[in-house]
């Protein structure tokens, strides 16, 4: 739980009492399963989890719904996550090309062919 900082760690605190009363008749999860979905969680950006987690606990849950299906929700806004970063980088690499064509666009060959001149 170091990785997060007070205020995550009490969503995920909400996350697993939510769960435990919804999906468990003892309204506990034991600290094996709480530790499990901590170390699956770590494959995950920290945003992501805690994003999920605040779905999860918004959601008006049915009993099926356990924290597997939380898990679901944490992939997914990963994905989505990693997808827009790498649209950024690619926007940006897009845009830093573009302006070096630009640039490259002002020299042009001379006249005899060989030698390039400087529009500018």
């Amino acid at each position: 739980m170091k990785r997060y900082s007070e205020s995550e760690q009490e969503v995920i605190k909400a996350f697993f009492k939510k769960c435990a009363a919804v999906t468990r008749k003892s309204k506990k999860i034991s600290d094996g399963v709480k530790r499990k979905q901590l170390e699956k969680w770590q494959n995950y950006d920290k945003k992501s989890v805690i994003d999920g987690l605040k779905i999860y606990n918004r959601m008006n849950i049915e009993s099926d719904k356990t924290e597997n299906y939380a898990l679901g929700i944490i992939k997914n806004k990963d994905k989505v996550l990693k997808e827009n970063e790498s649209n950024k980088r690619n926007i940006k690499e897009s845009a830093e090309g573009e302006r070096l064509a630009e640039i490259i666009g002002q020299y042009s060959r001379g006249d005899d062919g060989e030698n390039i001149k400087c529009d500018f």
